[in-house]
């Protein structure tokens, strides 16, 4: 049997927080480590804090149990290949210093399973705007150090000045948020006074118009590849954005934005 390395679940909190965008960077740490190792290794994750891979092939992530085995320390270096390994649960294995950014990591190869549904979301979003929004929780602070959130539901007009200058040329907007706290939320008919105005004014589409969805993890996979085929892509203010930014840039989908926004001196923010 092939020796493994299990990746941790670091940021999975809940099916409503999954960290799908940190883990994502736990995938590419796992990912190089093994390159170092000329892929000897499996990366091993457990479904409950990677329900993704129902829906998702990534490249060298299985699944089956595994018992024991030797942390790996926050390095990439030439492991012992008779022994098996596993991330830390408390260690964010991150990408930062030179540990991952010299390497080549084909992010573009985690590809969706099935591929109809990759057909569907590819027309539907085809010349169309993706709008990724996270909800916001943040407290005046006379810290200037704390910087600036994209929050729309407070003040949505630098959002809709962008919108409406786009109208006429696009086919409609994709909203990808987390603004409404429930697995399959119904954005169309919401008592979220922000959502309401911005499907009212513009013609929008959300994952309930791409196929019949029946789980939060479908929904999730459907909301990432919905932001990675449109045509322009807003960025929130997430890792969760930063997957999709990078899976982008290497399809060589350039149009990327993200919105300024007024200066909020915040706290407590996510």
């Amino acid at each position: 049997m092939k020796r493994y390395i299990k990746l941790n679940r670091y940021g999975y909190d809940s099916e409503l927080d999954t960290g799908w965008g940190n883990r994502f960077i736990i995938w590419k740490y796992g990912y190089v480590l093994n390159s170092v190792n000329d892929f000897e290794f499996d990366l091993v994750v457990e479904k409950d804090g990677w329900p993704e891979i129902e829906y998702l092939d990534m490249p060298h992530v299985k699944s089956y149990p595994v018992s024991g085995s030797w942390v790996t320390e926050k390095a990439i270096k030439v492991l012992d290949k008779t022994k098996n390994w596993y991330f830390d649960e408390n260690i964010f294995y991150t990408e930062g210093g030179n540990l991952v950014e010299e390497y080549n990591i084909p992010v573009q190869d985690i590809k969706l399973k099935d591929r109809e549904l990759d057909t569907i979301i590819r027309k539907k979003l085809k010349n169309s705007v993706g709008i990724h929004i996270r909800f916001k929780r943040w407290k005046l602070s006379n810290n200037v150090e704390l910087g600036s959130i994209c929050d729309y539901q407070r003040n949505p007009a630098p959002l809709f000045d962008y919108c409406d200058s786009l109208l006429g040329e696009v086919n409609n907007f994709y909203i990808s948020t987390d603004l409404i706290r429930q697995h399959l939320p119904d954005y169309k008919n919401s008592d979220n006074t922000f959502l309401s105005e911005f499907y009212n004014r513009y013609n929008t589409i959300d994952y309930s118009d791409i196929c019949e969805v029946d789980n939060k993890t479908m929904r999730d996979v459907i909301d990432l590849y919905s932001l990675i085929y449109c045509d322009t892509f807003l960025i929130g203010q997430s890792t969760w954005s930063g997957f999709v930014k990078e899976y982008r840039e290497q399809l060589n989908r350039d149009k990327n934005y993200m919105i300024n926004m007024e200066y909020i001196n915040a706290n407590n923010s996510r």
